[in-house]
């Protein structure tokens, strides 16, 4: 006897697209406005805002459309269906305008998922219609999102096998259209329709797949799904502790979402789980949460499945007047909501409750009760069962038309092997010119770097000479005669011509200052003795100091933790950085920010100047810097525009010394 909830997902979203992936500002906008939790409702609404400003700016209409149909779907997710549909007209109204058939469309199919509950066949045939004008316009998203609602439908109408087809023939759309987020949400839901036919290892299999895909695209709702499922598959094989695992999970997904119906759902079936466990106290707990959730957001329909386990738990308990008491409760809801299912069960737990009474008398009567309302159901069960099976009879009827089709094809494509061969040596001689091109064009590559690389060694080495040049005369102009100065004083004083060397203090300590700056210069020893952070920082505020120029920063901790060699090479990078803006950018500002994720670093350096063409200008100290970061097994990238300043990018992990 299971009182566990089974949720078919509904796809109003196929669009999802990983944070990693390219997206413009507006597209973002709108992924997260689909992609919000419950709790954000204050947060989706600046969203809506903000996406709403850049279409009107624009005047793109579509876009418009679209804004209205992502903050629909939000409202559908959390409930508010009937608002999400004058969202959804708003979008019709504004697709309409821009002449945009695919975004009318597409909401027509998501106004009918409102429909399916009220009216699955009028919903089918609708979805159908849709289905057929989406193929016809090469529409593949619509397609899917048609035949999964089509399945649903047929979920509805307990009839899965018809249901699979249609999932199946979505699921390949999914999958040669290279949607992650539709192919994880369909597989979800036939997973779910093997599990109800009790082919718990292919279930199992499917839900796994879509977990992991749930996991790559980082899809909370997804994967809130795939851990109830896999709950209920456990549970099912009574792997009880695998169960209320997943179920713990399912229930840090339904509190990170924050739907109330999730949290429900979830208390519900780990209710389930426990009272199937023998722990009747956890069973209760929460059943009673789950009864709460749903009386407050008035999910009346799911109210009987809490009594009962109440009343299960009950009895456990040897507390048989609450027993009864909550079995009253589930069967007064169960037959509001005409849930046949709940009221079975009531009258096989009010048996077993008078049995142990020792009323066997109303005992009977109870059992009487269930096992002639399960005869009739089971009458009913095999009535479509049987209309089932001439289902699958007139598919194989149509599979073997299919196969004589295509012996007909076969006997076409031999008379064709001929011109397919001659296609193949053609195939095969472009593809052999084309890969003689690839070499040369490698061989001109390799020229054109190893050109490159003479220029660098040639710049570096007249570097590293104006260096030792501009050294040379630090050391002769600067201390040199400040060291002869002192030499003479203290001539004269020994001699004495002068009275007294008070003033020598203050020379040689700026003759050692002069020192410990070039000293600077060549090798920033001091990293080893306060670490990268306070060195930067340090840096930054003898630029601001010195310069117009304002700083900011946003330095992780863990900096200090690098190897020596990485700290050096993002100092001397940082000084770079800054060398090039006081020549160059004319900027009023600088931000240098290193942050730490995973086991990956992220350096970002940014300044407000006037930027040049990154991608045709790339002089030696852009080139120093790229071998810099390759020298620490890092990545480099540069952003910048005229007019737009600089942004440099490096990501790296941190290595052992």
């Amino acid at each position: 006897m299971k009182v566990l909830i089974i949720i078919f997902t509904i796809v109003l979203s196929s669009s999802y697209i990983s944070w990693a992936q390219e997206k413009s500002e507006f597209e973002q906008l709108i992924s997260k406005i689909q992609n919000s939790t419950y709790s954000d409702s204050n947060v989706v609404k600046d969203y809506m805002i903000t996406a709403m400003n850049i279409a009107r700016s624009g005047n793109n209409l579509t876009q418009i459309g679209k804004v209205y149909q992502a903050y629909g779907n939000y409202q559908f997710f959390t409930g508010n269906q009937k608002r999400a549909l004058s969202y959804y007209d708003t979008t019709i109204v504004y697709a309409k305008e821009a002449n945009d058939s695919t975004l009318i469309i597409s909401t027509l199919i998501r106004k009918n998922f409102y429909n399916f509950n009220l009216n699955p066949k009028q919903a089918k045939e609708t979805f159908h219609r849709y289905l057929n004008v989406s193929k016809r316009r090469g529409d593949h998203e619509n397609a899917a999102i048609s035949l999964n609602g089509i399945a649903l439908c047929f979920e509805l109408d307990n009839k899965p096998n018809q249901a699979l087809k249609y999932y199946l023939e979505a699921y390949d759309i999914a999958v040669e259209t290279d949607n992650t987020f539709l192919q994880g949400m369909l597989l979800s839901n036939i997973g779910l329709i093997k599990y109800k036919n009790k082919q718990y290892d292919q279930a199992l299999n499917d839900f796994m797949k879509s977990k992991k895909l749930s996991e790559k695209i980082g899809s909370i709702r997804l994967n809130f799904y795939l851990q109830n499922n896999l709950g209920l598959v456990y549970e099912s094989l009574g792997m009880l502790e695998e169960s209320i695992a997943y179920f713990k999970n399912s229930m840090k997904r339904a509190n990170e979402l924050g739907f109330p119906y999730t949290k429900g759902v979830t208390h519900l079936n780990l209710s389930e789980a426990y009272y199937k466990s023998n722990d009747p106290n956890l069973a209760f707990m929460h059943a009673d949460s789950a009864y709460m959730l749903f009386k407050k957001y008035n999910q009346v329909q799911d109210i009987s499945k809490t009594f009962l386990i109440k009343a299960k738990s009950f009895l456990i308990k040897k507390k048989f007047d609450d027993a009864l008491m909550a079995v009253d409760s589930s069967m007064f809801y169960s037959k509001m909501n005409n849930s046949i299912d709940d009221v079975l069960n009531g009258y096989k737990i009010k048996s077993k409750i008078y049995k142990e009474l020792g009323q066997y008398e109303k005992g009977l009567d109870n059992y009487m009760t269930y096992a002639n309302l399960r005869d009739s159901l089971e009458v009913l069960t095999n009535q479509k069962q049987f209309s089932e099976l001439q289902v699958i009879y007139e598919t194989e009827k149509r599979e073997a038309e299919l196969n004589e089709e295509r012996t007909r094809i076969a006997i076409l494509k031999k008379d064709n092997r001929i011109y397919q061969s001659r296609v193949t040596i053609i195939t095969i001689i472009v593809i052999v010119v084309l890969l003689i091109a690839a070499v040369l064009i490698y061989f001109r590559y390799m020229q054109i770097r190893r050109k490159r690389q003479i220029v660098f060694s040639h710049q570096l080495i007249k570097n590293i000479d104006d260096e030792r040049s501009r050294i040379s005369k630090d050391l002769h102009d600067d201390i040199g005669q400040s060291l002869s100065v002192a030499k003479s004083k203290i001539n004269l004083f020994n001699r004495g011509k002068l009275d007294d060397v008070d003033d020598m203090e203050e020379s040689l300590g700026q003759i050692i200052q002069q020192v410990r700056t070039l000293s600077h210069r060549l090798h920033p020893f001091f990293l080893e003795k306060i670490g990268l952070n306070r060195s930067l920082v340090s840096l930054l505020d003898r630029l601001e100091k010195d310069t117009n120029l304002i700083t900011s920063h946003d330095l992780s901790a863990d900096i200090d933790h690098l190897n020596e060699e990485i700290q050096k090479q993002l100092y001397r990078i940082s000084q770079e950085c800054i060398n090039n803006t006081l020549k160059h950018a004319e900027a009023k500002s600088l931000r240098i920010t290193i942050t730490k994720e995973g086991s990956y670093y992220t350096y970002i350096y940014r300044d407000s100047g006037k930027g040049f063409d990154a991608v045709s200008k790339s002089g030696f100290g852009i080139s120093a810097m790229k071998e810099r970061v390759n020298k620490i097994g890092g990545r480099f990238s540069i952003q910048s525009q005229p007019g737009k300043g600089v942004k440099i990018v490096i990501k790296f992990q941190n290595k052992e010394a």
